[in-house]
């Protein structure tokens, strides 16, 4: 019942220093969980339009989610056919989406991206994600993927290959490496990264997919975004919630998140709420971009000031697109 640092002498200060640190602004616990809820709101009122089209109609958002994920399972996923099948479907999806980003990204990496499944020993516990390519050129970028049970499903898989490879986070983390503008310890991530510039990427990166009709007629694609977006509006909720206004751990697996990851949150305060608020951020940033430039904006020109700066907070993004803004005035 008092799983927040709020317990722990000194905490509530505490939380405030790592959600700074984390978002790398200087939003409230009460504001990013007003945010949270805002959103969760607007999504799951959009995904419930959709599940209407589906005719998915009884029960919660959650509920049906969960249904339509089991419906869209491999055949006997624990097979080695199965097992093999789903490398294979997101070696397409991630070739696919290659050629689609030409369309919208000027700046793409040399270095390739390989898609490869956890080894079977790690992936009862092991996330997906992504590892940079060799500054050297000897080694790509990898996406590495759990083939545990509840993964191998059709349901969000478009959208969990374009967060971690293409245009997600290969194009923000192999850009940074191979870009010889910044200085070596900041190409290779020496003292660590900013979460919400690399995670708001990647999110934004799903976004823009969705954006750009990538789905076309897929409604499920478009709920298993839509349903990975949900996931990072609930964060804002739950971090904010367990660690400034005391909910307990159960309250939080009752909002809709597992108890393994509420319990990540747990002993990582503010991170998980890097995600959505820098995604928000960088979408702030472009509307503003159009706003100011109207028929000079271009969304190539806006992309290429975002991953030329590399791995930066918040707050020095915005000093990069502005000064874009400025030039392209002139």
């Amino acid at each position: 019942d008092d799983a927040g640092i709020w317990r722990l002498k000194g905490g509530s200060d505490a939380y405030v220093y790592f959600l700074e640190r984390f978002t790398t602004t200087e939003k409230t616990a009460n504001e990013i969980h007003e945010l949270g809820l805002k959103q969760v709101r607007t999504l799951e009122t959009e995904m419930d339009r959709l599940l209407r089209q589906l005719k998915r109609t009884d029960g919660s958002v959650k509920d049906r989610i969960e249904k339509l994920k089991l419906d869209m399972q491999y055949p006997n996923p624990r097979s080695d056919a199965s097992r093999a099948q789903i490398m294979k479907d997101i070696d397409v999806i991630l070739r696919d989406a290659e050629k689609r980003a030409a369309d919208m990204f000027d700046l793409r990496p040399k270095s390739p991206v390989v898609a490869q499944p956890f080894p079977t020993f790690r992936e009862v516990n092991a996330a997906a994600n992504y590892n940079a390519p060799a500054p050297d050129g000897s080694r790509p970028g990898t996406f590495q993927f759990p083939r545990r049970i509840e993964n191998m499903t059709h349901f969000g898989t478009r959208s969990l290959v374009y967060h971690e490879t293409v245009p997600g986070h290969h194009f923000q983390i192999a850009l940074q490496v191979e870009n010889k503008d910044l200085p070596r310890f900041r190409q290779i991530g020496a003292f660590g990264g900013i979460s919400a510039l690399s995670e708001g990427w990647g999110l934004y990166a799903e976004r823009l997919a969705a954006e750009s009709g990538w789905y076309g007629d897929d409604v499920e694609g478009k709920l298993g975004q839509l349903n990975y977006e949900l996931f990072r509006a609930r964060r804002l909720v739950i971090d904010t919630g367990l660690h400034s206004n005391k909910w307990t751990r159960q309250q939080s697996i009752d909002y809709g998140i597992e108890a393994s990851e509420v319990e990540r949150y747990v002993v990582y305060p503010g991170q998980a709420c890097s995600y959505m608020v820098g995604e928000l951020k960088i979408i702030e940033l472009r509307e503003k971009a159009q706003k100011a430039l109207g028929s000079k904006f271009s969304l190539r020109e806006f992309h290429n000031a975002v991953l030329t700066a590399g791995t930066v907070p918040l707050d020095v993004l915005s000093r990069q697109i502005d000064r874009y803004v400025k030039a392209k005035i002139g």
